[in-house]
């Protein structure tokens, strides 16, 4: 069954309470820009976690006021403009753009754009939850808690990465045949989803220095913990755990010893075991094989895997039947 929830609102339910069902969000009151054009739909993707959520949000344009709610929300328009004002700071973005909110009472306006609707998506976590995940985030839950909006720029490359990594899902849920939906699945995908906001969120210096024999043995100690567990849907925050040290101090070492993230060491040996598995024809599929070592974008593993074996893995396992 797909994880996936398809819901809207009707001109006769364009209503707080109405809203509240399908936002989950405390509105105080909430109106279409435009009555005689009155349009919303949500589909929403469940993960792993219940309290986890992807949203797509479609609107004519509406404006709505919420009292403040217990997520992490973090806002992507695709077509159209937001505006976010709340008691202490206020911004806007349009598509391609990301902003991040944390609970606070605030008005949000969303409007259409060359007569297109408005077209968002959107990733809500609890709030008490989102610290746990990463202690890049604690600038924005501890560290400034004057701060209820931040702006990630088009140009971000974690804005743009993550946007498509949603389409992706987003795509496959809506499909014919989706393949996310396995409960394995939808916890890889949520790891990568928090890899994702991992990086948007990043404030780690991006100078690489010299590695020390210390950070030599971390990543060495790391690198066995997740060739063990590469099956598993791992984040950088649970590796850093599992070593004992915080994900900051795993990532400069990383950095320093490796020139790569440790979601990209990751990857690389994921990839390993997947091409041991297709010359091993152990698999009838290539989405089989890459599901089983925890990699679910099937366009990303098809390149990657491309460009450190120079064969596409159609290719290594067609080569293993033969």
């Amino acid at each position: 069954m797909t994880p996936i929830k398809i819901e809207r609102i009707a001109p006769a339910t364009g209503s707080p309470d109405a809203v509240r069902s399908i936002l989950f969000s405390q509105a105080r009151s909430f109106q279409f820009t435009d009555p005689e054009y009155p349009m919303l739909t949500l589909k929403s993707v469940t993960l792993s976690s219940a309290a986890t959520r992807l949203f797509a949000i479609e609107s004519s344009g509406h404006e709505i006021e919420v009292d403040a709610d217990a997520y992490l929300s973090v806002f992507l328009p695709a077509n159209g403009a937001v505006a976010v004002d709340g008691k202490r700071s206020s911004t806007s973005v349009t598509g391609g753009e990301a902003l991040t909110l944390r609970p606070s009472a605030r008005r949000t306006r969303v409007g259409t754009s060359s007569r297109n609707p408005f077209q968002a998506y959107v990733f809500k976590m609890p709030w008490t939850a989102a610290g746990t995940v990463s202690e890049n985030w604690a600038f924005f839950s501890k560290g400034n808690p004057g701060t209820e909006v931040i702006r990630h720029p088009l140009s971000s490359p974690a804005t743009r990465s993550l946007r498509t990594f949603i389409e992706y899902v987003f795509g496959d849920m809506l499909s014919e045949h989706p393949i996310l939906t396995s409960p394995m699945a939808l916890r890889s995908v949520e790891a990568l989803m928090l890899e994702h906001l991992n990086e948007l969120f990043s404030i780690e210096d991006s100078l690489q220095g010299l590695p020390s024999n210390g950070e030599l043995q971390l990543c060495k100690r790391a690198e066995d913990y997740m060739d063990a567990h590469h099956a598993e849907p791992l984040t950088t925050s649970m590796i850093a755990r599992s070593m004992g040290v915080p994900p900051t101090v795993l990532s400069k070492a990383f950095r320093n010893s490796l020139g790569k993230t440790v979601r990209q060491r990751l990857t690389d040996l994921r990839l390993e075991h997947a091409r041991a598995q297709l010359l091993s024809g152990m698999h009838e599929t290539v989405t089989s094989s890459a599901f089983s070592v925890g990699l679910v974008h099937l366009g990303r593993f098809t390149q990657a895997y491309r460009a450190a074996f120079r064969e596409l893995p159609s290719v290594t396992l067609a080569r293993s039947r033969k």
